[in-house]
């Protein structure tokens, strides 16, 4: 079917023309652990393929699913933008509802624009306001870095998803019943530790938002 529709279409199934060990060939594992078929295929245009450098299923990923992941090398040459971003930050609400750190927030800001020569162009004026009132923020820790701004990413889930992933690799050199069946105990201890870590972020958002 696959094979049809490439055929009709003027396209090419690219997964199939790469000379692989067999491990990095299929991409399915039927429910009994026993069959490993290439049902997964990329498929790409004539003017595409020299583009494509290698296709191979990496078992070592763990999806969550009887697919293993499909890797793809492109090689493909890009334009060059050079696009500087400044570090974008979040505001602390929980700071924010002391009175006394905003009362010196505020006298900080007025001090440093005191400090700067007034400027006739209303960019830079703005410019100068941002960064002062940046700088401020940061000082008195009333902002933090929105990189890190999820701490949902703790020690315990950490330890689940490290314990699944183990023992799907158990899996994956020898599929014993006895592993077969540790392997799904962890999958369902660590889905359900996740599943709760994220209901506790999101009622600590909504706390925060009231």
């Amino acid at each position: 079917m696959v094979a049809n529709y490439a055929i009709s279409n003027g396209m090419f199934l690219i997964s199939t023309n790469f000379q692989l060990k067999k491990i990095h060939i299929g991409t399915w594992t039927s429910p009994d652990h026993q069959t490993i078929n290439q049902i997964d295929h990329v498929i790409v245009s004539k003017e595409k393929m020299r583009l494509i450098h290698d296709v191979r299923s990496k078992r070592g990923y763990n999806c969550g699913s009887d697919h293993f992941l499909v890797q793809i090398k492109i090689k493909q040459k890009l334009i060059t933008v050079n696009n500087r971003q400044t570090q974008k930050y979040k505001w602390d609400r929980q700071i924010l509802n002391q009175k006394e750190k905003i009362n010196k927030y505020q006298e900080k800001i007025q001090s440093k624009l005191q400090e700067i020569e007034e400027e006739t162009d209303i960019n830079q004026d703005w410019q100068n306001l941002k960064q002062v009132t940046s700088e401020a923020a940061r000082e008195f820790k009333l902002s933090k870095d929105a990189k890190n701004a999820n701490r949902r990413w703790d020690d315990e889930w950490k330890s689940a998803i490290q314990e699944e992933n183990e023992a799907r690799g158990k899996c994956l050199i020898r599929k014993t019943r006895t592993n077969l069946d540790i392997n799904h105990q962890k999958r369902i201890k660590a889905n359900r530790i996740c599943r709760r870590k994220k209901k506790e972020w999101i009622e600590g958002k909504i706390k925060e938002i009231n």
